[in-house]
């Protein structure tokens, strides 16, 4: 009822680990509390208060690097969609990460060929570019653009990152995913092994 639980993890070959996680609440549903907290500087209600006044971005960014300066590194940061935004992007390259996350079908402009291209208008545009694997059970085409970093519409921060387009090899109609890679030498089927 408009809690959900953010959880951040060391993912490895054998396990995953969970290193932090936050209770996160939301606008909708959300039952609060009855009554206030008696120590309102207690672990708990510092915890509710962040959960009540960060968003789910915010959250992720200070997990990742709470994690980092406890010591525990990794090679990569993976997130779905909801976090794939420019301002976490921006905090994974700044840690030294490799960012692969999957992308929102939002208005998020890429920047190819010189033109400005929203996610579907790529995947409209380079669809035809879709080609199977044998050692892959996904069919996959990719294309390096760039994505503006900034969030002043006067100061332009482009960087490169790579698009991995994949669909099931027996794709249906809208059946198709994308991801971001910070690492544009990544193949398609290493971002997607990732």
């Amino acid at each position: 009822m408009g809690h959900q639980m953010i959880e951040l993890g060391l993912a490895f070959k054998n396990g995953f680990l969970p290193l932090d996680r936050q209770i996160f609440i939301g606008d909708k549903k959300a039952h609060l509390l009855n009554n206030a907290f008696k120590d309102s500087i207690s672990a708990a209600a510092q915890d509710f208060k962040c959960a009540l006044e960060k968003d789910k971005n915010e959250m992720f960014r200070s997990m990742l690097q709470r994690t980092i300066r406890k010591g525990f590194m990794a090679k990569y940061c993976l997130a779905d969609s909801w976090f794939c935004s420019k301002k976490n992007i921006r905090t994974v390259i700044d840690n030294n990460l490799t960012g692969i996350l999957r992308t929102k079908r939002s208005k998020l402009n890429y920047l190819f060929n010189g033109k400005l291209y929203t996610l579907v208008e790529l995947y409209f545009l380079l669809r035809r570019r879709f080609r199977k694997n044998s050692q892959c059970k996904w069919k996959t085409f990719s294309a390096v653009v760039k994505i503006d970093l900034s969030e002043d519409i006067k100061i332009h921060d482009y960087i490169q990152v790579k698009l991995v387009f994949s669909a099931p090899k027996d794709q249906k109609k809208d059946q198709w995913a994308a991801f971001l890679s910070t690492d544009i030498n990544l193949s398609n089927e290493d971002v997607l092994k990732v």
